[in-house]
């Protein structure tokens, strides 16, 4: 019997936890949602977002694709998101090179 008890406080415990983590997730999303409702972002700035989003689905879609198992570290997760987002940089300060370029042709 006690056996049972202490899963069912283990389990309890989980729950709880996982409720705590829930709503934590909820406070981030509203907090987000409110202070980025204040104020509207440029073309550029949304394209950028845009790319920072789809970059990170891409590299966590190869990851989900080729081993899944590799998501259960921190370090390779970390490393998804360094990658995209240093692959994002890269690309807008290449675009915004460019134009700068195409810029000083046309002057």
């Amino acid at each position: 019997m006690n056996n049972e008890r202490l899963r069912i406080k283990h389990f309890l415990t989980f729950v709880s936890f996982m409720e705590s983590a829930a709503h934590r997730a909820l406070f981030t999303v509203t907090v987000f949602t409110v202070t980025l409702g204040k104020r509207k972002l440029s073309e550029w700035q949304g394209r950028v977002l845009k790319l920072a989003s789809g970059t990170m689905m891409l590299g966590l879609g190869g990851v989900l694709f080729l081993n899944p198992a590799l998501l259960n570290g921190v370090k390779i997760s970390f490393f998804i998101l360094a990658g995209a987002c240093a692959l994002c940089g890269c690309i807008v300060f290449f675009t915004r090179w460019s134009e700068v370029q195409r810029n000083m042709r046309e002057a």
